[in-house]
């Protein structure tokens, strides 16, 4: 199995094509961009003032582990970037392995843990002081994290499928032998969804056995998920189909295909439930998806390379992550526009704001 990713990976290598940008990044786009969750890379420059002060923020700031602090992971780097979305600034790093992916917090959120992409492993640390608690060993290129009871579920871009880890003794308890992609537990249907990144598949996992119990075909390349409110419904970005396509999570059928979403990675729902916003990875735009109609009500331009989307609680603003010029750009909802764009250190891979 993890030659078979390996032959994958080296693949998506083989197809890239290197860009040059103006303002001095470079990035590399690997066969489309997102044939996996790091296809795409982004240097800044390091000779840069700006962000040489990124390297230098503190890990103690104000209102450590508040509400509406923003998370973001950096694939090439060893910290997590922190923005406070009330006032849209940076305040603060943690400090991690090699290679920050993603960021979740124990039930209880005490702990965060951080998965480390290069390093092979995950970092704990305490939300009170942002310290290493410890570094536990997770496998080949461990990704995506979900934080479920007293579990913390992890991901891997390879053929290391899905490990489990106890925060009560931060030991790995079990691993299941496949499953690759994000993790997203719906409570009130008593399932975890993974749409798999390198087969046409979405997997349901039972939450309580930890053990997958159905595979859903989707066709083509699925990749993330954003669910209605009530959770009755998905919405899942195809990127080989150029589509978002609905399901009903009470059958788990497919109900719909929204079409001409073109190249489509990042998605999340708006806290008022009325949009799904989707971004396109290779043309840099954010299509704007009704919940009533399913049909696309507008389009915004002036990304680079979008691979994230996400709201802050009150859903005023939305933030989309451009990794080929290490940005955060900030979406007025109302608006539909850009209104601030948030420097931030290469290579933003996923943001996750803290709504509890």
């Amino acid at each position: 199995m993890k030659n078979y990713f390996t032959i994958l990976v080296t693949l998506f290598i083989l197809a890239s094509t290197l860009y040059t940008e103006d303002c001095q990044a470079q990035w590399v786009r690997m066969s489309g961009g997102i044939e996996a969750n790091h296809s795409v890379y982004s240097f800044a420059s390091s000779g840069n003032n700006f962000f040489d002060s990124i390297y230098t923020l503190p890990t103690i700031y104000n209102n450590i582990a508040g509400p509406e602090l923003a998370y973001v992971c950096h694939i090439t780097e060893n910290f997590v970037t922190v923005f406070d979305t009330k006032t849209n600034e940076l305040i603060g790093k943690i400090p991690c392995g090699k290679g920050s992916d993603f960021v979740c917090f124990s039930s209880e959120r005490k702990n965060g843990y951080i998965s480390n992409y290069s390093s092979g492993n995950i970092t704990v640390f305490d939300r009170k002081t942002n310290e290493t608690i410890t570094t536990v060993d997770a496998g080949e290129h461990p990704s995506s994290l979900l934080g479920i009871k007293n579990k913390v579920l992890i991901t891997h871009e390879s053929g290391d499928g899905i490990w489990i880890l106890d925060i009560d003794n931060n030991t790995i308890v079990k691993k299941l032998q496949e499953g690759t992609g994000f993790l997203y537990n719906i409570e009130n249907k008593n399932k975890i969804y993974q749409p798999q990144i390198f087969i046409p598949y979405l997997y349901v996992i039972d939450p309580v056995k930890l053990e997958i119990i159905k595979k859903i075909k989707t066709g083509g390349r699925p990749l993330q998920m954003a669910f209605t409110e009530n959770k009755d419904f998905g919405y899942l970005t195809n990127y080989d189909y150029d589509e978002v396509t609905k399901f009903d999570t009470k059958t788990d059928n497919i109900v719909k295909h929204i079409k001409d979403i073109k190249h489509p990675r990042g998605i999340a729902l708006s806290p008022d439930g009325k949009s799904v916003y989707v971004t396109n990875v290779i043309d840099g735009l954010v299509y704007i998806i009704s919940t009533e109609t399913d049909s696309i009500t507008a389009v915004i331009s002036g990304f680079k390379m979008p691979v994230w989307v996400t709201f802050n609680r009150d859903g005023k603003y939305a933030y989309v992550l451009n990794q080929a010029e290490a940005t955060i750009s900030i979406i007025d909802t109302k608006e539909n526009n850009i209104v601030q764009t948030i420097l931030v250190a290469g290579n933003p891979i996923s943001i996750m704001i803290d709504n509890p």
